[in-house]
């Protein structure tokens, strides 16, 4: 906030290692000519890193009516967010012990809790956007 207040044009920002998009990203097919044999072993361990973690969380954090968590559904749901998140350059998802417990801790009833958070963060996406470039960083040095 001070550098953005005082003017400080020699405190090196995010902007200037490089652009940064704003708005609401489109869909998109993702360039499969980059996928590689490495890359694609990687995203399969992500995968099942991903699955397992969201099976735990599952288990940990059981529903509030009781029910049991369905290993099939919810791995069919990653599976569709990822393809999704994939469309608009996102990242992978999955269930997390983190958002888990930050909802239940903000009172969330449902999983409509998880899709409110997402608008959310839609919302300060196209309103903050062009906010982020302007955050100091820091150049770190080898001793």
């Amino acid at each position: 906030m001070i550098v953005i207040v005082l003017g400080l044009d020699s405190v090196a920002r995010v902007a200037d290692v490089g652009a940064i998009p704003t708005g609401i990203p489109l869909p998109q097919i993702p360039d499969l000519g980059l996928l590689s044999p490495s890359l694609i072993g990687a995203g399969f361990a992500v995968a099942a890193i991903v699955l397992v973690q969201g099976a735990g969380v599952a288990e940990a954090s059981p529903n509030r009516d009781g029910s049991r968590a369905l290993p099939n559904q919810d791995f069919s749901a990653q599976g569709i967010g990822n393809i999704g998140s994939a469309l608009f350059g996102g990242m992978p998802v999955g269930g997390s012990v983190g958002q888990t417990a930050l909802n239940a801790t903000a009172g969330a009833r449902s999983r409509w809790g998880a899709v409110f958070s997402g608008i959310w963060m839609l919302v300060i996406l196209v309103l903050f956007s062009g906010l982020v470039g302007k955050v100091p960083i820091r150049h770190w040095r080898r001793c």
